[in-house]
């Protein structure tokens, strides 16, 4: 079994360790794990489980060869992501913890987390972690490392490595070196039991401990940026090492981008308050440096992780694209009254002598979804069109069969051409109940607002539902129940915290010359106009809504559910219309009755003093928010507005895949 003998290999070991309680009976090597910032440690969450809890004051051992000279310290478990999937397994995702040392006087070494977010299949990796020595693993832990190659990557987190080589016990929660990059880019997961081979999870996992992970990897670049000082010269640190590596760079020329550079750059953002949501990150790095993902990196958490999205593999790109992120960065830090001369001044003197390349002449200025509230007014905000912000799109399908069930997929569409990809989705062959429904999404859509919410600015919700469900009164949404707007709190009903949309579920992945001629015409109509439909006393006929004009929409009385509101829903769809009004809680039948023309009235005054359709979806939200605050009844607080865009329909591959096992 190969090992490794150079300097990045003697690093890592002085910053691997194994964990124990040292008592007589119990296992003297529970799993393995790795310091990555001072007093923090990374490991599995299976390694502990059971073991201890999480936010325990329990303590445990931690003892590594090249840690503390040998002495176990007393350290305890922080933090766990630990989850079991639907099959009992645990996925790569939730085998995480982050561990803390009890004495903070401990000194160590950190070993250097990769920010790059992906490297292809088929790379050398470099595993390290402890095994228990002595017969039948009775005697102390005993280092071991193994290099293999990474030849699947198995859904976002997963990596498995080819099975030319046997993993023992006690790995589980150690780093995996990448040498060609010098940096960590993993933690050990598991072994085969029945051969050769392993699985490992990609070190970005690291996110889903949101702002536990914000604070680690601050701890983590700003130690290693001091190490940098104290190296300087000595060529002896990860800097120094992946400075000799081949494609890192070299200091003569401006133009390349070097891990020393890498260093101060993340040093220096680490300084700045951390990002209030992924949202910005993604922003600034995409106007840094446009691109199409064959599959986008996982949601970033941290200024680091916008720049880890400007490589191509490990290697990075030209050092103009990695100053004009930082550059961004420091404007929009500006604009929230952070200090950001230390970083200003950097970013000039390290600019000298870098060519414009492709930006030259360009005008570098902040996305308008990251403006300041005073630079984009305090009226309602436009709804979000291709390229102009995110939003989070849930797809809710009922299952056919005697209990009312449910599928259903969460993505995030920030308006580029690769953006839509499924961030979770149900797992259950058999659907959620109609009864669990709110409670199950409740969890999942709550993550995925938290990478796209600005402070002030929520990110809007869509769903997507088959004309059947259009009564669905997601705006009442809440953690785990519903209620109307004038009995809850704000803050906790989806419909007054930010706009909520349906869309069509038959349309997924489709858009037609109609839907699109429509769309258009309605958006560039100077003035948006509310046609009731059917007129008051009249039957509907389809022409009241196929013979509508630039700027006209459908507002109905009646419920999606009722036999003419489906007709005139139907209809409306079917001629194209992309927009339209209905109230959920509707009236049946053709008479109309009180209350409906104070629906159409609400909806003559405030489409009036719309500036256009896109205004449509936040002037209703504010209204909830004036129905919630003021504890008021009003037509608004019960309809349901169609607002589904044929610039960006929703994906039409619904099927997720399976990896590999």
């Amino acid at each position: 079994m190969p090992e490794t003998s150079t300097r990045l290999a003697q690093l890592t070991w002085a910053a691997t360790v194994h964990f124990t309680a040292d008592l007589p009976g119990v296992p003297p090597v529970w799993g393995s794990g790795f310091f990555v910032a001072p007093g923090w440690l990374l490991t599995c969450a299976h390694v502990l489980r059971g073991k201890v809890r999480s936010g325990s004051d329990k303590a445990f051992l931690v003892r590594g060869d090249g840690f503390n000279g040998g002495a176990p310290a007393r350290a305890r478990l922080v933090e766990s992501l630990y989850d079991l999937d639907a099959e009992g397994r645990i996925p790569e995702a939730r085998d995480l913890a982050l561990v803390r040392l009890l004495d903070e006087d401990i000194g160590h070494e950190c070993v250097w987390l990769a920010d790059w977010s992906e490297q292809p299949a088929g790379n050398a990796r470099v595993v390290h972690g402890y095994i228990p020595e002595g017969p039948e693993g009775t005697g102390r832990g005993k280092s071991w490392s193994g290099t293999a190659d990474v030849d699947v990557h198995e859904g976002d987190y997963g990596r498995r490595f080819e099975e030319d080589i046997r993993f023992l016990p006690g790995l589980s929660g150690g780093p995996v070196l990448d040498p060609a990059g010098g940096a960590v880019v993993g933690v050990m997961k598991a072994r085969r039991e029945t051969g050769p081979g392993g699985l490992a999870i990609a070190i970005h996992a690291l996110r889903g401990f949101q702002e536990r992970y914000q604070e680690v990897m601050k701890a983590h670049d700003t130690w290693h940026h001091a190490q940098g000082k104290h190296a300087h010269g000595t060529g002896d640190d990860w800097i120094a090492e992946q400075s000799g590596l081949p494609g890192a760079g070299h200091a003569y020329d401006a133009n390349l981008w070097t891990p020393e550079d890498r260093r101060h750059a993340l040093g220096l953002l680490a300084a700045l308050p951390v990002p209030e949501a992924a949202a910005s990150v993604s922003a600034l790095s995409k106007v840094a440096h446009p691109r199409r993902w064959v599959k986008p990196p996982p949601r970033p958490c941290a200024w680091r992780d916008g720049h880890g999205e400007l490589y191509d593999g490990s290697r990075p790109l030209r050092a103009e694209i990695f100053l004009c992120y930082l550059e961004l960065v420091r404007r929009f830090a500006e604009s929230q009254g952070v200090d950001t001369r230390e970083l200003a001044d950097w970013v000039e003197r390290r600019g000298e002598g870098v060519s414009n390349g492709e930006r030259e002449g360009a005008p570098l200025s902040l996305p308008p979804v990251l403006l300041p509230n005073d630079e984009t007014g305090d009226g309602p905000v436009p709804y979000p069109g291709p390229g102009e912000g995110a939003v989070v799109i849930l797809e809710l399908e009922r299952l056919e069969g005697e209990r009312l069930s449910y599928d259903w997929t969460i993505r995030i569409d920030d308006g580029d051409e690769d953006s839509g990809f499924p961030v979770d989705y149900e797992r259950d062959r058999s659907g959620v109940s109609a009864e669990d429904l709110i409670h199950r999404l409740s969890g999942p859509l709550a993550d995925a607002f938290a990478q796209l919410d600005l402070d002030g600015r929520p990110a809007p919700l869509e769903i997507a539902l088959d004309i059947g469900e259009f009564d669905t009164a997601v705006h009442r949404w809440q953690i785990h129940q519903q209620a109307n707007l004038n009995e809850q709190e704000l803050k906790q009903l989806l419909g007054v915290r930010r706009p909520v949309v349906l869309r069509h579920l038959e349309r997924r992945g489709v858009s037609d010359d109609e839907w699109t001629k429509r769309w258009s015409a309605a958006h560039a109509a100077r003035s948006v106009t509310p046609r009731r439909v059917p007129p008051p006393g009249g039957r509907f006929r389809k022409q009241q809504v196929t013979g509508m004009g630039a700027g006209e929409i459908p507002v109905l009385c009646r419920s999606a559910g009722d036999d003419i509101g489906r007709e005139v829903l139907r209809a409306a769809l079917d001629a194209g219309h992309g927009i339209a009004l209905w109230h959920i809680e509707g009236h049946p039948g053709a008479r109309c009755r009180k209350g409906c023309d104070a629906l159409h009235e609400f909806a003559v005054s405030e489409f009036a003093e719309a500036a256009g359709a896109a205004e449509l979806p936040d002037r209703i939200r504010r209204i909830r928010e004036r129905i919630s605050a003021r504890d008021v009844a009003h037509p608004a607080e019960a309809v349901a507005l169609l607002y589904d865009d044929p610039r960006r329909p929703v994906p039409g591959d619904t099927e997720v895949y399976d990896s590999p096992s």
